[in-house]
């Protein structure tokens, strides 16, 4: 039986504004903790190709969940979001990583500002992912790095 590809329509990204305030203790629970894990052995071990890159910009970076363990690796990391109430929620967190409200459609970063530009369950809300991934080869020096959801 032959492989059948479904193009889905992205999930509207101001669900996140509403659920910001709660965002961050999914992952205190069992399958969040399980999705945890596993998105940061993937991610580290993603990173690990890029040995030399002192930079990160995470888009989508939500409540800065990744973004603050990307800044526990000795690299300088920067949150990317669309949603206002996520980016508050990040810097109460966080307040020493650097945010910047934007659209992974139109970057607000120069072209080649950072070396690596992460996707962490990102790029399957995106209304169109290959004008964001576009836009992240024109931002990043070395690299992209994605983890996305299988739909």
């Amino acid at each position: 039986m032959p492989v059948r590809w479904e193009v889905t329509r992205p999930v509207p990204w101001d669900i996140f504004e509403r659920a910001a305030s709660r965002y961050e203790g999914w992952y205190d629970t069992a399958p969040g903790h399980r999705a945890d894990q596993a998105e940061r052995a993937l991610l580290a071990w993603l990173v690990g190709f890029f040995p030399t890159a002192g930079s990160v910009l995470e888009v989508g970076c939500g409540s800065g969940h990744f973004t603050a363990w990307l800044a526990e690796k000795d690299v300088r990391a920067i949150g990317l979001d669309r949603a206002p109430a996520m980016l508050v929620v990040m810097r109460q967190r966080f307040p020493q990583i650097p945010v910047i409200m934007g659209d992974a459609h139109r970057l607000p970063v120069r072209a080649r500002a950072v070396d690596l530009v992460v996707f962490v369950t990102t790029l399957e809300f995106v209304e169109e992912p290959v004008m964001a991934l576009t836009k992240a080869v024109q931002v990043a020096r070395q690299g992209l790095v994605l983890v996305t959801l299988n739909p």
